[in-house]
């Protein structure tokens, strides 16, 4: 396996160029009379023969896009890889110990009860605060299950993942709760994903157990 690495790194790194470049192609919209490459070299140039279409489309869409998607596939590939090595087993994943649903109710918290919070906190932070807040969610989450099913350096695969279970059910109890207060504006942003339930205006929600 370690003597095949090299090459099973080389053969991925040319499969996201070849997916990249497809990428690029797809879309609704046609470039005017030229192909990518045409279009590359008449913006590199700046010889005006690239229309302000092609140049929107490709440098400020497209593009963008597929560079943010290769960086958060990296990011989610590396903190998957970083969570297994900590807790020594394939089977940790967001999902199954909870951290998902810590991020769920910190971000729930946030959108819900950050008009009570922001004004405790610098004006600089508030465009991140979701963000931060569901970010301190998964941490508190990851230590906690690590703290409770880690012995003597070892982690007992049953104690992970009933502590999983138990914090995802106790994070979206309270999940369920913030987004019964919540006013009709919030529910729009809270990670809701099966209280679809609870979108209803208070008085005609129904819940389904």
């Amino acid at each position: 396996m370690q003597n095949r690495l090299p090459v099973y790194i080389v053969l991925s790194l040319l499969l996201l160029i070849a997916l990249a470049v497809v990428s690029l192609y797809m879309g609704v919209y046609e470039f005017e009379k030229h192909s990518i490459i045409d279009v590359f070299n008449g913006i590199i140039n700046n010889d005006g023969s690239i229309g302000a279409a092609d140049r929107f489309v490709l440098m400020d869409l497209r593009l963008p896009r597929i560079v943010m998607g290769i960086l958060i596939g990296s990011a989610l590939s590396v903190s998957g890889t970083c969570l297994q090595g900590m807790f020594r087993n394939p089977l940790a994943s967001p999902d199954l110990i909870g951290i998902t649903a810590g991020a769920s109710l910190f971000a729930a918290v946030a959108i819900v009860l950050g008009v009570y919070i922001k004004p405790y906190i610098p004006e600089v932070f508030h465009y991140s605060f979701l963000s931060f807040m569901a970010f301190v969610g998964a941490l508190v989450t990851m230590i906690l299950v690590y703290r409770i099913s880690t012995i003597g350096g070892r982690t007992n695969v049953v104690m992970m993942l009933l502590t999983g279970v138990a914090i995802t059910a106790l994070g979206f109890a309270v999940m369920g709760l913030l987004i019964y207060f919540s006013k009709e504006e919030q529910l729009r942003d809270l990670p809701s994903g099966t209280w679809e339930a609870w979108a209803a205006p208070p008085g005609q929600r129904t819940v389904y157990c």
